[in-house]
Parts: C-alpha cells; sequence; structure tokens
C-alpha cells in the first residue's frame, strides 16, 4: 500500500481509497475508462449502419415487400404505384442497377395498367 495524491484537492490518500476521505472526489480508474471506450466503440459500430446506406436500403427492401404483397393481391394500378415507390427508393440509396432494375418493372407494370411510364 502506497500514497497517492488526490487528483482534486492533491491531499495524500492511499492508494486503496476509491475517494479521497478529505474532499471526496472519487478515484478515475483505469476499468472505468476501459468500459467507457468499450461502450461508445460498441456504440458506433452498431450505428454505423445507419449512416452507410442502411436506412436507404432497408427503405428500398420495405418497398420491395410492399410491390411484392400488390403484386400477389393488388390491380394492375397497384402494381404501377408500388414499383414507382421500388424506383424512388432505389434512387435514394443512389443503387443504379437497382433503379434501372425497377425502372423497367415499373414501365411494364404502368403500361399494363394504362398508365405509360418514360
Amino acid at each position: 500500500m502506497s500514497l497517492i495524491n488526490c487528483q482534486e484537492c492533491k491531499a495524500e490518500i492511499s492508494d486503496q481509497a476509491t475517494k479521497c476521505p478529505k474532499c471526496g472526489a472519487g478515484r478515475s480508474s483505469i476499468a472505468g475508462v476501459v468500459i467507457l471506450v468499450v461502450i461508445i466503440v460498441l456504440t458506433i459500430i452498431f450505428m454505423l449502419p445507419l449512416f452507410n446506406g442502411g436506412v436507404e436500403k432497408s427503405v428500398t427492401e420495405d418497398q420491395i415487400k410492399e410491390y411484392e404483397i400488390a403484386r400477389r393481391n393488388g390491380s394492375t394500378m397497384d402494381r404501377c404505384v408500388r414499383a414507382g415507390f421500388v424506383v424512388a427508393a432505389c434512387s435514394q440509396e443512389k443503387n443504379e442497377e437497382c433503379y434501372k432494375a425497377w425502372k423497367a418493372t415499373e414501365r411494364k407494370d404502368c403500361s399494363a395498367a394504362g398508365v405509360p411510364r418514360y
């Protein structure tokens, strides 16, 4: 056991003490700092997809699912409208391949519904 200086009041305290008996300041521990760093890193890892196109991709996937429902159960106009929503989601995602494929689907479905699309 040795004596160290309190970081706040500079009084000598035991290195085993969790807080200063004179001023009540707590000692910062390496374990506390490590836990804080781990929490911050994990938060960044889990939040990264939200800032890396994750939301846009999720919206596109949701729009495709809704299109599939309209294709199975809806009218030709429903399919036309839903295909247009997928095209918009692909555009928002900045996914050119997706955009081109769904634009062709939109043209076909809207033509079948009597609504020409260009």
